[in-house]
């Protein structure tokens, strides 16, 4: 499992502007490395807290211009929260949930964050549709505010976030459980 953060990258040197780190990453030397490990699966990170995506998506350049790349790189997702980036917070509706987390002084926390589910589903149904069923399963990490958020009778909840899980693989829309979500 990989996690893309673009903090790090590169791990010597000045750090690249955004687009550049997505445009220099040698798919084929780390297709290599997966190779040689021996590796069965590999899970990517999309982003972890900072809301700069190794790829395109038409529904965060609406929601919060800026973050995203021409690229495509990735699979693996957060429940929510664009954590470590207050303009992309704002943008999608997005609060953490309880004090003591990410959020800035005076910024609100909890709620039902229904307008932040939409948006983040519309971001998910994109990726969805785009990778189908090249995409084995998805991690969904974060899930931190299950009771705040997800669990309720009407969407947005755990049942509208899995359907856009699905948006890609059509043979799985009519079933109760997504071939391979994972959400932690």
């Amino acid at each position: 499992m990989f996690q893309w953060g673009g903090w790090g990258y590169p791990q010597h040197g000045p750090k690249k502007p955004w687009p550049k780190m997505i445009d220099d990453f040698d798919v084929e030397a780390f297709a290599h490395m997966v190779e040689d490990a021996g590796a069965g699966y590999v899970i990517w990170s999309a982003t972890w807290c900072s809301y700069h995506f190794p790829a395109p998506v038409k529904a965060i350049d609406r929601i919060a211009p800026g973050h995203t790349s021409q690229r495509d790189l990735m699979v693996y997702l957060p429940s929510g929260a664009p954590a470590a980036d207050p303009v992309a917070r704002k943008a999608f509706g997005w609060q953490w949930g309880s004090p003591g987390g990410w959020q800035l002084p005076g910024e609100p926390i909890g709620g039902r964050l229904a307008e932040f589910q939409r948006n983040w589903e519309a971001v998910i149904r994109e990726w969805s549709r785009r990778w189908g069923y090249s995409v084995s399963g998805w991690w969904i990490d974060g899930c931190h505010f299950a009771d705040q958020m997800y669990r309720f009778g009407d969407e947005p909840n755990f049942a509208s976030f899995a359907r856009v899980l699905r948006a890609g693989k059509p043979f799985l829309l009519g079933r109760g459980n997504a071939d391979a979500v994972l959400c932690l």
